[in-house]
């Protein structure tokens, strides 16, 4: 893994701890199993970036029987995977691409937005969207922010994301009855 600066790194160590601590079958599981005991049939991750990661989530989710996600040569693409109790009917996923360029926003930084994506799962009766769109490190969410450009980029492609208007329709049919 390639670390070109100080605060890459410590989130890097960060990441890893995490996975370390987490989900190791001898660390501290109280995170782990508040997700484990929640109600919920679907469970989205983001920064799964590695097979080695996936790995270790996997195997602390065994009742989350179905995953989705789409194959890179890393890891899952763009980092998200989406685990589900409910059978998964179908998976697409989108990269952002190319980002617009932005003053004040490292060439790096424009670089990993581009690689970032949205991760579509389709279920029975409804379509989970897992994203991850470049990381705001200004806190400031106004159009005269450097990110602006990134994010209206992202979000812009993620409103093009989700189900086709006669599977919405379908799907919504299908709630009421």
């Amino acid at each position: 893994m390639l670390h070109s600066s100080n605060s890459d790194s410590n989130y890097w160590g960060w990441v890893d701890h995490w996975y370390q601590s987490v989900l190791s079958e001898d660390g501290d599981n109280h995170s782990f199993g508040i997700i484990l005991g929640m109600c919920s049939e679907v469970v989205c991750f983001q920064e799964v970036l590695t097979w080695w990661h996936l790995r270790l989530l996997a195997r602390r989710m065994r009742s989350f029987r179905h995953v989705s996600l789409r194959p890179s040569p890393p890891g899952p693409a763009g980092g998200l995977v989406t685990f589900s109790r409910l059978a998964v009917s179908g998976t697409s996923y989108r990269r952002f691409g190319r980002p617009p360029h932005a003053p004040g926003v490292s060439l790096r930084a424009r670089w990993r937005a581009g690689l970032k994506g949205a991760l579509v799962t389709r279920l029975t009766r409804l379509s989970v969207i897992n994203t991850h769109p470049v990381a705001n490190r200004d806190g400031d969410w106004s159009a005269a922010n450097r990110f602006y450009p990134l994010h209206r980029a992202q979000l812009a492609v993620l409103a093009r994301v989700g189900p086709p208007r006669a599977a919405r329709d379908a799907m919504q049919r299908a709630r009421l009855s």
